[in-house]
């Protein structure tokens, strides 16, 4: 029991409900590879899962197919988007791929509203973690918003795999101009000018959707 109480679920119910919930509902346990995509965003979840094991790397929808933003790394034991699962629809707002070998516990959703509906502390343990993941969303959310356009932009790029040529080492942006401008909620001339600004004073080159740090001594 010592492992499942490092969830937050299982640690908030207790080992007597969190015992009587495993042996009333064993769910499945899945192995998946590295770089395999767990989900794709508007998947439908049809059940909660546990990473046991493993990093995952969850990505914002991007533009024509691209791979989109890198959200947040989830490093097991802990609960897999435990807010969208009981969502109605209950569909994935973000992609989900495997960045090292993973393990998965998952349970049916019906199965565990069922369990939690004639289980109260359950119920109220599950609540209490839905609810925990909400406002940590939140929080990130107000967070990214309090920082400047510039510093998000950094935050951003440093975020970036980096790539390297004859010339130097580069990121590549997974997104149009207009689309990033969408996503940092500014529009399009204010980030342009933003990246004007900041070739300048960062000695940023940005070509197209490649970016540079050419100031010495400095790199991403």
């Amino acid at each position: 029991m010592e492992f499942w109480n490092q969830i937050e679920l299982f640690a908030r119910a207790g080992e007597k409900e969190s015992l009587r919930f495993l042996a009333a509902c064993p769910g499945r346990r899945e192995n998946h590879g590295k770089g395999e995509i767990l989900h794709f965003e508007g998947d439908v979840l049809g059940a909660l899962e546990v990473l046991l094991k493993g990093r995952v790397e969850t990505r914002l929808p991007g533009e024509n197919g691209d791979d989109g933003l890198a959200a947040a790394w989830l490093d097991g034991p802990t609960c897999l988007a435990p807010a969208p699962t009981f969502a109605q629809p209950p569909l994935s707002p973000v992609r989900m791929i495997a960045l090292t070998e993973v393990e998965i516990h998952a349970w049916n959703t019906d199965e565990v509203l069922a369990f939690a509906g004639r289980n109260p502390v359950f119920l109220r343990a599950l609540l209490a973690t839905v609810a925990g993941k909400l406002a940590f969303l939140a929080e990130r959310l107000r967070e990214q918003n309090s920082l400047s356009l510039k510093r998000k932009i950094l935050s951003y790029l440093h975020s970036l795999p980096i790539e390297s040529d004859s010339t130097g080492i580069f990121v590549r942006l997974p997104l149009s101009k207009e689309a990033l401008a969408g996503y940092f909620g500014v529009a399009r001339p204010s980030l342009s000018r933003c990246l004007k600004r900041m070739e300048t004073e960062v000695q940023l080159q940005v070509t197209g959707r490649i970016v540079r740090w050419i100031k010495p001594g400095e790199s991403f």
